[in-house]
């Protein structure tokens, strides 16, 4: 049987509001073939019944079911279960482009890159408004050095993300190259990975993947209420420089690694009402770096003058001024909605 040129993986769990219009974006694809391992996630809604219906009329979609074991999990039964040159995922809340994998197959094969990327936009779930998301002039310029490495464009680090690319499937089992599982927010080390790892990157400027905000449900949404999430960022950062170290390149790209993690700390930070779990995870936080990253960093010219204050704050080691400067107007805002959890 010939195998497909693109696997397209969707993990699905809870998601009837908006499972049709992700699954109409993909199956109506300019690049037909394809197919679409849709991952059930034990669901417990129609998600499942839905999947049933499009498979009914679309021999292209398979569906693994399985117990609910998280997105990390989920990508990782698509993988493995993927037999098409290239690999692409859409989280099932989120639409595309119908253009999408067509444009980034063909620069991928053009190329013979392990990766190729584009941007993204933001779809307000509440207003239907559409606005661009990552900087679209650095993306034309990257995108004008037609293939690259990541030494090249280091600042593509930055950009976490699995579903606004697709992969060669023969470069991610070179390395064996996984997500993490059990833990929220593990597309950052998978991204880093690949980005580290491939001889050849490829990018288009235009945005094709629709990234759904304000549903209630997305991972950013409901961490404002669930401290274990903010946490597993901090474990995700921790085997993301450790697997640096082990390549021996975290040096080369130290500027961009704490560029990443002193944004996204100080936004978990911020989000932390309770003292008792602030001043947890500002210790953690403070282990993960050194006197030196927080140098390098003071002195970056990528940092914001607010991530840089954080990290400063951290190198004087004084939490509870931290927490007044960062989140006691937060935790006066929220307190009267999360009861000062």
């Amino acid at each position: 049987m010939k195998k497909p040129k693109l696997s397209i993986i969707v993990p699905v769990y809870n998601v009837e509001k908006y499972l049709c219009q992700c699954l109409d974006s993909i199956v109506n694809q300019t690049i037909a073939d394809i197919e679409v391992i849709c991952v059930n996630d034990g669901s417990c809604d129609h998600s499942l019944n839905i999947l049933e219906e499009y498979k009914q009329k679309d021999s292209r979609i398979h569906i693994i079911s399985k117990e609910n074991d998280g997105l990390g999990a989920a990508r990782n039964t698509g993988i493995n279960a993927a037999q098409g040159d290239y690999i692409g995922f859409v989280d099932s809340d989120d639409f595309i482009e119908l253009d999408m994998f067509q444009k980034l197959y063909e620069r991928a094969v053009a190329t013979e890159a392990d990766v190729a990327i584009g941007n993204i936009r933001l779809f307000h779930d509440d207003t239907s408004k559409i606005e661009s998301y990552r900087e679209e002039k650095r993306y034309k310029e990257i995108a004008a050095l037609n293939v690259f490495t990541v030494r090249e464009a280091p600042w593509i680090l930055e950009n976490i993300g699995v579903w606004d690319r697709i992969y060669k499937r023969n470069f991610i089992e070179r390395y064996s190259l996984r997500n993490p599982e059990h833990v929220i927010y593990e597309d950052a080390l998978f991204s880093f990975q690949t980005s580290i790892l491939a001889s050849k990157i490829t990018l288009v400027s235009d945005a094709y993947y629709i990234y759904r905000k304000g549903t209630g449900t997305a991972i950013t949404d409901r961490e404002i209420k669930n401290n274990a999430y903010k946490f597993d960022f901090l474990t995700n950062c921790k085997a993301i420089k450790e697997f640096m170290f082990t390549n021996m390149v975290y040096e080369a790209f130290k500027e961009n690694y704490l560029n990443y993690f002193y944004k996204n700390a100080l936004w978990h930070q911020s989000n932390i009402l309770n003292y008792v779990k602030f001043k947890d995870f500002y210790i953690r936080a403070r282990r993960l770096t050194t006197c030196q990253d927080l140098f390098c960093y003071c002195h970056c010219g990528c940092s914001s003058w607010k991530a840089r204050l954080y990290a400063i704050f951290l190198f004087l080691n004084c939490p509870w001024l931290c927490y007044k400067l960062f989140c006691y107007k937060r935790k006066k805002l929220r307190s009267f909605n999360y009861g000062g959890w």
